[in-house]
């Protein structure tokens, strides 16, 4: 979560005449996680930890050109957050794919086939 966002979050629950005091080393540490130095960025399990997904998927979107990657010392893969950002968008406006019609006739495959196993 962003610094702006924790500080609208803080904000929205709050009465209107309440006053708050934000020590200047927790808003110092919330801008360090918005910056651009490569600490700021996430590694493959910090982004497989926020999606509720495995390390080796978030591996595999990166293989695939999904997700948006630099290398830190040519070994650790880092995202931007606005990596993140973007391959999030793109998912939520991705169409679904549509079902494939079944076809009918001679071009169907024969699936009772795979059944038949010797048994010894």
């Amino acid at each position: 979560m962003d610094a702006f966002t924790r500080l609208q979050t803080l904000c929205d629950t709050l009465p209107p005449e309440a006053s708050v005091t934000v020590p200047v080393a927790t808003l110092r540490q919330w801008l360090a996680l918005e910056g651009d130095a490569p600490c700021a960025d996430l590694t493959v399990t910090d982004v497989a930890e926020q999606l509720n997904r495995s390390p080796s998927t978030v591996r595999h979107w990166i293989r695939r050109g999904e997700l948006d990657t630099y290398r830190l010392n040519g070994r650790e893969h880092r995202i931007t957050r606005a990596a993140l950002g973007g391959f999030l968008e793109r998912q939520r406006t991705q169409t679904p794919p549509t079902p494939k019609q079944r076809t009918t006739g001679d071009s169907r495959p024969n699936l009772g086939a795979w059944r038949r196993v010797r048994r010894k």
